[in-house]
């Protein structure tokens, strides 16, 4: 197999995961002292999220994300957009049952509660079934493999805070979807002249 990592390497893992797990305990214990510092603690965890690709420690910077969404009143507009395709990007990478897909689940119903109660209407335009055709695939599938009531619950949540959907609204960014895939993977035409 491969080498194991540096000791150096695994002790800031731990640190991370630490330091991430003391924030959402200082979120849910003192949401109004954490208010104050919002805007540099979400700018740094998007930071984590995406250069970090361990699973652990990816589960524990989601979970913080979801509390400190869960406790985060207002100025979210500038990175729901973000928010959105990073947790929705975590979520569709990670297995059904892995801590990391909970921990995405659990951030991504912090994010959409928010945005029903705090962020203005349009911070979440085009909706998100429009802008992930996979998203309700992958909510489904989760439904399908998880094995724990508390777990289906929450997917159950999710989809009923991303409402509902027209069927033929979904057939149609499902189509969109997949041309502008299969349109990215064709060659570039070649002209019958050089010049």
């Amino acid at each position: 197999g491969p080498p194991p990592p540096p000791p150096r390497y695994i002790s800031d893992r731990h640190r991370q995961e630490g330091a991430a797990r003391l924030l959402r305990l200082l979120a849910r214990s003192c949401p109004r002292l954490l208010c104050t510092y919002t805007q540099p603690i979400l700018s740094s965890l998007l930071n984590k999220l995406r250069i970090t690709s361990h699973s652990p420690t990816t589960a524990e910077l989601l979970l913080t994300l979801g509390e400190l969404l869960a406790v985060t009143p207002r100025g979210l507009e500038p990175q729901a957009q973000e928010l959105l395709e990073l947790l929705v990007d975590s979520l569709q990478r990670a297995s059904a049952s892995s801590s990391r897909a909970r921990a995405a689940l659990y951030a991504l119903e912090s994010l959409l509660s928010c945005a029903k109660s705090c962020i203005s209407p349009g911070a979440l335009v085009p909706p998100p079934y429009e802008r992930f055709p996979t998203l309700l695939p992958t909510l489904l599938a989760i439904v399908a493999s998880e094995n724990s009531e508390p777990g289906r619950r929450s997917v159950v949540r999710v989809l009923g805070l991303l409402g509902a959907l027209e069927p033929r609204k979904y057939r149609d960014a499902i189509c969109r979807a997949s041309s502008a895939s299969s349109a990215a993977h064709r060659p570039p035409p070649t002209s019958p002249h050089p010049f």
